[in-house]
């Protein structure tokens, strides 16, 4: 059984995020400088069904790790309260996901 930060998750492993509506929101754990990093991070936690995007913020470039992406914001806050603690110690951050759109850089990981 998937954990439930996927089940209210919308597909997004092959989807195009820009084809998702502008009103949804994104889960992002972590942005990091190293790709493999990142996907230490979703390794070492235990993160299944994650995806990577790259960003810009600042001027510099990250890999966001993307937990889901959620039709409202209820929905992601109750993933986020779902996530191991590591995690949510972070705290991950629940993002409008026209806000990424806006940050994301090609090529998508």
């Amino acid at each position: 059984m998937q954990p439930l930060y996927r089940q209210l998750s919308a597909p997004m492993a092959d989807a195009n995020l820009a084809t998702l509506p502008a009103e949804f929101y994104a889960l992002q754990a972590l942005a990091m400088k190293s790709a493999l990093e990142v996907q230490r991070f979703a390794e070492r936690t235990g993160l299944v069904g994650t995806r990577t995007v790259r960003v810009a913020s600042g001027g510099e470039l990250f890999y966001a790790l993307l937990l889901g992406v959620y039709s409202d914001h209820a929905a992601a806050d109750a993933a986020s309260a779902s996530l191991p603690e590591e995690v949510r110690a972070l705290p991950p951050w629940i993002r409008p996901l026209a806000h990424l759109r806006s940050a994301l850089r090609e090529p998508e990981d």
